[in-house]
């Protein structure tokens, strides 16, 4: 790259940066916090160097904060950051048409704090008590409209040793899924409502085939 070149891809990513960080500005994020949205994007892009962030589809999202959610290290308060970070970009400054209809508010009302009534350590402090509280208002929705149901579910998870990662990530498929069907209840859903669920997955989301297999295995773990 010539030098005349290289100073005009340098303006073009100090430009870039400048008009995000004009973008966590007017989102009122707080100047000493702006660092780390840069860094997050900075590894989003790095994740998929190669890849211009206008041919990101909505599947590069989900795989890498599937990927992120699955990392241990990363705390709840740090993930919800990462996926604001994505939605100020690609919603506000890459402007791809997906961007708009794309369920950003999943991954907030997905990510919570580890609180002392969290499955995690509910596990291991409390293994008398079954289903955790939780606050987040589409999974009280759901465990409430499928109460029997739910409780057997739990317990085929707890007594098949599967993961507590596996068994959040497969109550959030749960919920997703309910939410798309407009909360139908569960006697009306059958193997048409499941395939037509995980078309609107592959057509429209645009998830990977892992994503959709995840999102599958959730379905018949739960639905009788």
């Amino acid at each position: 790259m010539s030098d005349h070149n290289h100073y005009k891809y340098q303006q073009l990513v100090n430009q870039f940066w400048h008009n995000y960080l004009f973008l966590l500005e007017k989102h009122s994020i707080p100047v000493k916090v702006r660092s780390w949205y840069r860094k997050h994007l900075e590894e989003y892009i790095s994740y998929y160097q190669g890849v211009k962030l206008q041919q990101h589809l909505p599947q590069h999202i989900d795989d890498y904060l599937t990927a992120k959610g699955r990392m241990t290290r990363v705390p709840e308060w740090q993930f919800r950051q990462i996926a604001d970070a994505l939605k100020f970009l690609f919603k506000e400054q890459i402007s791809p048409q997906w961007a708009a209809e794309y369920d950003w508010y999943q991954w907030r009302a997905f990510a919570r704090e580890l609180e002392p009534d969290h499955p995690t350590l509910m596990r291991g402090s409390n293994p008398s008590i079954l289903v955790a509280p939780n606050n987040n208002p589409l999974i009280k929705k759901f465990r409430e409209n499928n109460a029997e149901l739910h409780l057997a579910f739990l317990k085929t998870i707890r007594v098949r040793g599967m993961a507590v990662k596996t068994e959040i990530t497969y109550e959030h498929w749960l919920v997703r899924f309910f939410q798309y069907h407009h909360w139908s209840d569960i006697a009306s859903l059958d193997l048409t409502a499941m395939t037509d669920y995980l078309d609107y997955l592959a057509l429209h989301r645009r998830v990977s085939p892992a994503t959709q297999k995840l999102a599958l295995n959730s379905l018949v773990f739960f639905l009788p």
